[in-house]
């Protein structure tokens, strides 16, 4: 091989750079002007006001540049699936080695298939509820177990992994390896979403995947792919692309967040809220178990200390006396009956019972009264209402949103299609045409404008043709339509 070397010097040598140049000029000698048409995806507004687009069909991609001179006269801001006719010159950019059109005008063409196929299959979902705000799950409060589902490789995992640790490390991470672009994505994704759904233990699903593309990004937006989101036995928080990116799977999840690291956060509780939390429940709970003891411990010193039991005590000390006397009198007097004596006895122990009874008894009620009004203070209890208070105003929010967006959406529609039903292009497409003097210059509006003998231009949706005129009669309006309908009749004229 090194003898062979010299021959690979004898001929001419060129460049990189002096190959970039000559492409560039090739390209654009021979596409000077062009007019392209596709669908808009990855549109992109510079900061310094130039735009960046790709231009899509069935098959293949065309970049596309247009500098901010041009962008000035555009009528409307290209977006994501639009249909575009964009007019401009080929060239090829050296520096990233790149073939594009630079765009001098851009005219919107409708909305591309793409974009077409997204809505249709958008509101297929909508209209089986599957996108229905009342139909998502909440998020468990406190997960334990949490499945990711994302690609092994790459910094998505590692990200998900470092929030988790972060935020909540007392949960278990389960990832679910799955390809998230290409042809096989799909199918692998819902794979995963069987794997998680034989997992008894799990909590909750995060379904994420980095920035990329449109095209990219394509997996989420199978039917197939949603239908295993919304079928997911556990709830599931989507982190797909950028925060300006939205897929199906987004709409038919649980819950969207804007980028990976938001969805790992959206999934878990923040550690030291939780225990901040949970320190000062307790120190609640143990103030009030302290007032209410004290409380309680107040009651009844005041009632040992009432009048009740002072009386009560002399009540006793008085009926001892009396037995007393009686026992005296028993012994005194031979003639008292020992039955009459011990019958006395009784009832005086028995009123004496009695009346013991019912002080305890009023005790006891004044003690369950208490009770009762501290349980009703319980702290778990109040939390528990307010939370519940909570999710009924969030829900309703959610609805409100959810229908004002919708109908704004078909508004803007509707007169975007009122809109293009007034463009002049549409209005030429239908068989109209307009002329002009054979110098391009002044408008024709009458048939009085013309003589026999004049160059004039006829101008169509797709071109003009140059005409002279031979003669001119002029005619009524409803005898013009006659000729059209009728066109032998004319020539007899």
């Amino acid at each position: 091989m090194l003898n062979d070397e010299p021959d690979l010097l004898n001929g001419e040598i060129y460049t990189v750079t002096e190959i970039a140049d000559a492409i560039r000029q090739n390209l654009e000698t021979e596409f000077p002007s062009i007019r392209v048409i596709g669908e808009v995806a990855n549109f992109k507004a510079h900061t310094s006001g130039h735009f960046y687009l790709t231009l899509r069909d069935g098959q293949n991609l065309l970049k596309i540049v247009m500098f901010k001179r041009s962008t000035y006269g555009l009528a409307f801001r290209p977006e994501d699936g639009m249909m575009v006719i964009a007019t401009g010159r080929v060239s090829h950019y050296g520096g990233s080695g790149q073939t594009q059109l630079v765009a001098e005008r851009i005219v919107l063409s409708g909305r591309g298939p793409y974009e077409l196929r997204f809505r249709k299959l958008l509101a297929a979902l909508m209209s089986e509820g599957l996108t229905d705000p009342a139909a998502k799950r909440p998020l468990p409060k406190y997960p334990r177990r949490i499945a990711v589902i994302t690609s092994a490789s790459g910094a998505v995992i590692r990200d998900i992994t470092r929030t988790i640790a972060r935020r909540w490390p007392v949960a278990v991470i389960e990832h679910i390896h799955a390809d998230v672009q290409g042809v096989a994505a799909s199918a692998g994704i819902i794979e995963a979403f069987r794997k998680a759904d034989s997992m008894e233990d799990v909590d909750v699903v995060i379904l994420a995947r980095g920035g990329g593309s449109i095209e990219d990004l394509q997996a989420f937006n199978e039917e197939e792919t949603a239908r295993a989101v919304s079928a997911s036995r556990h709830p599931v928080v989507t982190g797909i692309g950028h925060e300006i990116d939205t897929t199906i799977c987004d709409y038919v999840s649980d819950l969207r967040a804007a980028t990976p690291t938001a969805a790992a956060e959206l999934a878990t509780p923040l550690w030291g809220e939780v225990m901040g939390n949970i320190d000062r429940l307790l120190k609640d709970i143990e103030r009030r178990y302290r007032e209410s003891s004290g409380g309680k411990l107040g009651l009844l010193e005041y009632i040992l200390r009432s009048g009740a039991f002072p009386a009560l005590r002399h009540k006793v000390e008085m009926l001892a006396m009396r037995v007393d006397e009686k026992l005296e009198n028993l012994a005194d007097t031979k003639e008292m009956s020992m039955k009459t004596t011990m019958e006395r006895i009784d009832e005086s122990a028995a009123r004496l019972s009695s009346y013991l009874a019912d002080g305890v008894d009023e005790a006891q009620t004044a003690l369950a009264g208490i009770a009762e009004r501290l349980a009703s203070a319980d702290p778990a209890r109040r939390v528990e209402v307010l939370k519940n208070s909570v999710a009924a105003h969030e829900n309703i929010m959610k609805l409100a949103v959810h229908s004002g967006s919708a109908m704004k959406r078909g508004a803007c529609e509707g007169l975007i299609r009122a809109m293009n039903g007034l463009s002049p292009e549409n209005i030429l497409k239908r068989g109209y045409s307009y002329c002009v003097s054979g110098d391009g210059i002044s408008m024709i509006s009458s048939v009085e404008d013309v003589s026999a003998g004049d160059e004039i231009q006829v101008n169509f949706f797709d071109g003009r043709a140059h005409c002279a005129v031979k003669g001119k009669r002029r005619e009524e309006l409803w005898q013009r339509s006659r000729v059209l309908k009728n066109p032998s009749a004319g020539s007899k004229r």
